[in-house]
């Protein structure tokens, strides 16, 4: 009974401990662009965040905590998200998103542009 009660007690301290660093590791994150999502038109994959214009596509991968996978349709107004944007062929062309992850309201960064990515 005893060696059952430690085994129980150590594999719960390993769950745990293991949240607790993938759930460091998400927050560790980076991203070239971070910001709250005025807003998502879905039938031409315009994305505006921050007042600024992204693209997406039927391709673009999303993530939503915990490394779920999501889909476009899940991104609303107000939610926080973070991506590294991909600059257009030409400098004209609004710049296309190919994965997002969809973060916790309480995501603490600094919105816009990250200092080292190029816009």
């Amino acid at each position: 009974m005893k060696l059952q009660t430690l085994f129980t007690t150590s594999l719960l301290a390993v769950v745990l401990t293991a949240g607790a660093f993938s759930a460091h590791a998400e927050r560790q994150q980076s991203f070239g662009f971070f910001g709250e999502v005025n807003s998502f038109d879905r039938r031409t994959g315009t994305l505006v965040v921050e007042d600024l214009v992204f693209r997406t596509n039927e391709k673009t991968l999303v993530h939503k905590g915990k490394r779920r996978k999501a889909v476009l349709t899940d991104i609303r107004r107000g939610h926080k998200v973070g991506f590294n944007p991909r600059a257009g062929a030409r400098s004209t062309e609004t710049p296309a998103v190919d994965e997002i992850w969809i973060l916790p309201a309480n995501w603490k960064a600094s919105r816009g542009y990250a200092e080292s990515s190029d816009k």
